[in-house]
């Protein structure tokens, strides 16, 4: 009886392992060839079998990295604690996905410390360093731009492949007619009229080719009626042939390619192969300029930074040009990906800048030798833990991009957005002493993006001096004021993203040697020298007057009315100077650059006949205090 029960237990453990045997190969042959949903289905069957011995922490490792290039972030992760969990020998690889897969979803400290292990593994106290300012910065982080988000109906399945503006609506991907959820899916490239976040019928576009496998990434040129987009090389899978008729590579790997297809007649014609394609690389994601003669892509092309880089091609009697690589400030090594311009701007998603986890949408300013800024993030709500990408705008500035936020499937949604109303704040140029307005300066307002200043509005005040200035939200600008004949020509403002106030540029009309000039707005309460707090604006600018030009020498006269006997106005007078002198003392000022002067009424600026004829505009006018410079030798 017990010889019996042993057979028939080595018998039921011999097909055990037979079975694990055979769904682990078959989970590794869709592995292999990046079909991750039909891989996780044998994986996760021989990851049930009890009886899966030293096989487990394979299966489970694949199983976390299969969840995480289909972008099921929380199974990766689950599958991570699993395998960690696990009595098994951990490689450097695991530590650094382990550690991605606690920062997309949030968990940031825990990252913190995972990549640090990994640095520590790698004996790399620099990528120690930087992992902990990735870290950081993912936490504390939270630059916000102000738009507001709608997330549309439309269903496009796992993976997003781009949108593009078309006619009166959207050229997107969506998966095509025959999907099931239980296998990997391919796309067609479709056509939906949109009314911000709501979506007409998908309708194929006019005689478009779409081939087998992936098509999308497009981008429609209005300036030549030309759709260029993204699609497999061939029709035909890895295995079925490796002929070079097929464009596979040597490998037998079905790459990426552009293509481009007129609009013409009612039609899209035949797609054409793009120059800057070529078999043992992926091209993808094109977008154009408004000219419609410089193309940036994404390719992952021998000679880049690692990953997929974007690169840019000129467009020279309807050749494209050699492909030529962004630059380290753009790519990194990982995937910088979906590209889209806008006048001087370049607009991209990237893995490997500073981010929340996942992709993030970044923005950098093109120059016009062609050279790119240092990109900067596009902050929250644009960004999120998760994936971001592929975001397009109108010239209102509203616009669409993709994001697989909000879910635990991996699920790609396109968002609408739109922005929020713009600041307006009031630019002011000013004479410093006497605060007029000052016609025809020009203000030059500069935005500020990954460290750089580029200009990107100008005009001029008016008589007033005056010019309203519409800001974006969550933007930081320099305003700058450029007026001729003062003695300093040019003021900087700094604007900042939020609180914004407005803006005075306070330009020196400066004072004639030994002639008294009136300093508007100084009160006194009546019978009064006290220097009320309305008038010490103005004694402000004095003293920064003084600061600045320290040859300066200021005299300071005080002056009455006609009403009062005159010894009375003699002493108010004098006392009125002394407190404008002794508030410049305490502001800083040394008390051997200042005299003054008690004038009472025996300077009278208008005379009205008999003192009680005088309008109280006109008393106004007559008490004043004055100054005059008087300018020393430098030694």
């Amino acid at each position: 009886m017990n010889k019996l029960y042993i057979i028939i237990f080595f018998s039921t453990l011999s097909v055990s392992s037979f079975g694990q045997r055979r769904e682990i190969m078959k989970a590794d042959e869709y592995f292999d060839i990046n079909y991750y949903i039909e891989a996780i289905k044998y994986y996760e069957e021989a990851e049930s079998d009890k009886d899966i011995g030293d096989r487990r922490a394979y299966v489970t490792r694949r199983l976390a990295l299969s969840n995480h290039d289909i972008f099921r972030y929380k199974q990766s992760l689950d599958w991570y604690v699993k395998l960690f969990s696990l009595k098994t020998r951990l490689s450097e690889e695991d530590y650094y996905n382990y550690a991605e897969a606690l920062r997309i979803n949030g968990d940031f400290e825990q990252a913190k410390e995972r990549y640090f292990q990994y640095a520590n593994l790698v004996g790399d106290e620099e990528l120690k360093q930087h992992y902990k300012t990735l870290s950081e910065w993912s936490k504390s982080n939270n630059k916000q731009s102000q738009i507001d988000i709608f997330e549309s109906k439309v269903s496009i399945g796992d993976r997003g492949l781009g949108v593009a503006y078309y006619a009166d609506g959207l050229i997107y991907s969506q998966t095509k007619k025959d999907f099931k959820e239980s296998k990997t899916p391919f796309y067609d490239l479709v056509y939906s009229k949109t009314d911000g976040a709501n979506f007409g019928t998908a309708n194929e576009l006019p005689e478009f080719e779409n081939n087998e496998f992936f098509n999308g990434g497009a981008f429609f040129c209005v300036k030549d009626s030309t759709l260029y987009f993204t699609s497999n090389a061939s029709d035909r899978k890895k295995f079925r042939s490796l002929s070079p008729r097929y464009h596979l590579s040597k490998d037998g790997v079905n790459h990426l390619r552009i293509y481009s297809s007129k609009f013409s007649n009612g039609v899209f014609q035949k797609r054409i192969d793009l120059s800057v394609n070529d078999d043992d690389f992926s091209n993808a994601h094109p977008t154009l300029t408004l000219s419609g003669d410089t193309m940036y892509f994404a390719s992952n092309r021998d000679g880049g930074n690692g990953g997929y880089d974007l690169y840019r091609s000129i467009k020279k009697s309807n050749k494209w040009s050699k492909a030529e690589n962004l630059g380290e400030k753009i790519n990194t090594d990982k995937n910088e990906m979906f590209p889209f311009v806008k006048r001087s701007m370049l607009y991209f998603s990237s893995y490997g800048h500073m981010n929340y986890g996942g992709a993030d949408l970044f923005e950098a300013v093109i120059h016009n030798d062609g050279t790119v800024s240092l990109p900067e993030n596009m902050g929250k709500p644009y960004n999120s833990s998760k994936d971001d990408f592929a975001m397009i705008f109108d010239d209102k500035k509203d616009g669409y991009f993709i994001s697989n936020r909000g879910n635990d499937k991996g699920h790609d949604k396109i968002y609408y957005y739109q922005k929020t109303p713009p600041d307006t704040i009031m630019a002011t140029a000013k004479t410093r002493f006497d605060l007029l307005g000052v016609d025809s300066v020009k203000v030059s307002l500069n935005q500020i993006t990954g460290g750089e200043i580029n200009q990107v509005y100008s005009s001029y005040t008016d008589t007033t001096g005056s010019l309203n200035l519409v800001l974006e939200k969550g933007k930081e600008y320099y305003a700058y004021f450029i007026a001729e004949g003062f003695r300093q020509d040019t003021i900087k403002k700094h604007i900042p993203r939020n609180d914004r106030k407005d803006i005075v540029a306070l330009f020196d009309n400066t004072p004639l040697e030994g002639i008294p000039t009136q300093i508007k707005n100084i009160y006194f309460a009546f019978d009064k020298w006290d220097i009320l707090e309305e008038s010490k604006p103005v004694l402000d600018q004095l003293y920064y007057y003084m600061k600045q030009y320290d040859n300066i020498d200021i005299f300071i006269g005080a002056h009455t009315d006609c009403r009062g006997i005159d010894s009375y106005n003699n002493e108010l007078s004098d006392k009125r100077a002394n407190s404008a002198v002794s508030y410049l003392v305490n502001k800083g000022i040394d008390k051997s650059r200042l005299t003054w002067k008690g004038y009472g009424k025996t300077q009278i600026l208008i005379i009205c006949g008999r003192c009680s004829k005088c309008t109280e505009e006109q008393h106004q006018k007559n008490r004043r205090v004055t100054f005059e410079i008087s300018i020393r030798s430098k030694k």
